[in-house]
This record gives C-alpha cells, sequence and structure tokens, in this order.
C-alpha cells in the first residue's frame, strides 16, 4: 500500500459533492472499475462535531467514501443507488487506537455487475497496514 502520494483530490471520479465537506480525500490513481484511485481519506472535522460517536460510525462514513466502479465506464450509468450496505469491523488490533484524524487507506471495487445491479467491496486500513474494516454495497444500476 502506497504511503507518500501527490494525485489532486479532483482526480476522475472524486465530483464536488456536500459529502465532501465531512472528508479529505486524496486518491492515489485513476478512477477504475477496479478501484478508485485507493484513497487515502479522513475527517475533516472531529467526529463529534459531525454527530459520530464511535470509530464504527467514523468508518461507515469512510468506507462510504469510494465512487462506485461504474462511473468508470466509457458510458458510465446515470445514478447507482446504494440498497443494502454491510460493514464488519475487524477485530481491535493490539496497540494505539487509530484517531479520527489519521490517515485511513481504502481499497475498493466492483466486485461483479450485471445491466440492473453491482456489489463494490471497500476495505479500510491503517497507515501501517492493519485491517479495520470491510464493506459491501449492493447498488442498482440506472442507465436514464
Amino acid at each position: 500500500m502506497p504511503l507518500s502520494v501527490s494525485v489532486s483530490a479532483s482526480a476522475r471520479g472524486y465530483a464536488r459533492l456536500a459529502f465532501y465537506d465531512l472528508v479529505e480525500v486524496r486518491p492515489t490513481g485513476p478512477h477504475s472499475l477496479s478501484g478508485t484511485g485507493a484513497p487515502w481519506v479522513r475527517l475533516t472535522q472531529g467526529p463529534r462535531s459531525l454527530g459520530l460517536g464511535s470509530d464504527a460510525a467514523v468508518l461507515a462514513v469512510l468506507l462510504d467514501v469510494p465512487t462506485p466502479g461504474l462511473f468508470a465506464l466509457p458510458t458510465p450509468p446515470v445514478f447507482v443507488p446504494t440498497s443494502d450496505v454491510t460493514m464488519h469491523l475487524a477485530p481491535t488490533p493490539e496497540g494505539p487506537s487509530t484517531s479520527w484524524c489519521d490517515w485511513t487507506y481504502l481499497t475498493h471495487g466492483t466486485a461483479w455487475a450485471t445491466d440492473d445491479q453491482c456489489v463494490d467491496a471497500a476495505q479500510a486500513w491503517t497507515a501501517d497496514g492493519r485491517l479495520l474494516a470491510q464493506a459491501t454495497q449492493t447498488r442498482s444500476v440506472r442507465w436514464t
């Protein structure tokens, strides 16, 4: 996992959305079906000021950051709303906990897709390579 990056936060796949007022995103490469440039992400404010009362809530927000992989298609869908989200927390690692202001590394990709549904999978990692959580999102695919 790369620890040093210098890719613009305005890289393809990261359109300006209100959601991005809550998080800082640093993509490490271009958006693709297999991933969104594996971004580094962190909250812009303390979790309590955002109404996030637990590490699990912070991870749920961060795991929702990656843009759906289908948006990397030459003719992307118009809308890809989430119909189901499942998040699994990794066992709490020994050692210092991750602070809300620490950078979290996300890996992400489309596991499978049909004309009307897809599943994206994402994983959240600490800077030293410890898995924090993983999530899957089942999405409806809207082409018009």
